[in-house]
């Protein structure tokens, strides 16, 4: 988590429900307060609320809102999961909080739904929303995907293509990893294979004892 994200975590979980009805009632406040008068909770409700924000407790916890919507723990939608809250209402707790078991519970779920959803032969996965006149139901990629290929990216052994190309893997992956090494990896790292077309794995995996120790490869 630090090293792909620059973001320490604690060991208490995060919450998503709350058994004291104070916090609750302070939860559905904000949830009240970011719905502006809507359904659900619209991404920019978030951007134009936190430009709003004159205090710096209520900037933090809308910035923070924003950045676990659409970075550290994306929908497939434009909305806010507004749960969230929980363990956004007091920013003080933040640090307390096992931010990485969070994030990787939700991305090993949404996991599961792609591939359950790649096993229906109804399903055809599309990145954007064109006209589509087949009959078929739509997939729609999740955000968190892109997080699946750096971690990877961050486990392979990149010495016998580094003459080709040298990535940063300075910390947080998340701000060096560029477009040309998502690009770079696939050339490198894709097998030939005539039953499957697209398959990786071709790279071996780095020593684990180096991998946790090295910062910069």
């Amino acid at each position: 988590m630090t090293q792909v994200f620059g973001i320490r975590s604690g060991v208490e979980p995060f919450p998503l429900s709350t058994t004291d009805p104070l916090v609750e009632e302070r939860v559905q406040k904000l949830r009240a307060y970011y719905q502006c008068g809507g359904k659900d909770i619209a991404i920019k409700n978030i951007i134009v609320l936190m430009e709003k924000h004159e205090r710096e407790e209520g900037f933090i916890c809308s910035l923070l809102f924003l950045f676990f919507t659409c970075i550290f723990c994306p929908t497939t939608h434009n909305y806010a999961y507004w749960k969230f809250l929980y363990g956004l209402h007091d920013i003080s707790k933040i640090k307390s909080y096992d931010l990485a078991s969070l994030c990787i519970d939700h991305l090993s779920k949404e996991i599961v739904k792609h591939h359950e959803k790649l096993l229906n032969d109804r399903v055809r996965i599309v990145q954007r929303d064109p006209e589509d006149e087949t009959g078929h139901d739509q997939m729609f990629v999740g955000g968190c995907l892109p997080l699946v290929a750096i971690l990877y990216m961050n486990f392979l052994d990149l010495k016998v293509a580094a003459r080709k190309r040298k990535i940063d893997y300075s910390v947080p992956r998340i701000v060096h990893v560029k477009n040309q090494d998502f690009d770079f990896v696939y050339l490198v790292d894709m097998k030939r294979d005539p039953v499957k077309k697209l398959k990786f794995g071709a790279l071996p995996f780095r020593d684990f004892p180096r991998l946790r120790t090295a910062r910069v490869h």
